[in-house]
């Protein structure tokens, strides 16, 4: 299996693809943001795995009483978060992008 840096380099140069018509004033900018997903896509693909795994929930026992309840894994937590930072990141370099290339693939559907 790869090593994490360069699935990072491998997201990130994919990214690069995807937004390579951000316009040049705005790129230094922009390529943090493509690192900072980059980084997020490999530990959200990473902690997926985990949860596909080990599931969400995990049983836990309190010392002072010895009752097992389920509760939420610290992985499922850090998932979700990651996640929302990850789909900020990616509107925010959408929005980045000059209007004609944000129509994509949809616009045959305007059509």
């Amino acid at each position: 299996r790869a090593t994490v840096k360069s699935r990072e380099q491998k997201e990130y140069d994919r990214l690069s693809e995807l937004y390579i018509k951000i316009p040049a004033n705005k790129r230094a900018l922009v390529d943090g943001l493509l690192w900072q997903a980059a980084r997020l896509r490999v530990s959200l693909d990473d902690l997926y795995e985990d949860l596909k795994k080990n599931g969400n929930t995990e049983m836990f026992k309190q010392a002072n009483d010895g009752v097992e309840f389920p509760r939420e894994r610290p992985e499922s937590k850090i998932f979700a978060t990651r996640d929302k930072s990850y789909l900020a990141i990616i509107k925010k370099l959408d929005e980045l992008l000059p209007v004609q290339e944000v129509k994509g693939g949809f616009s045959k559907l305007d059509d």
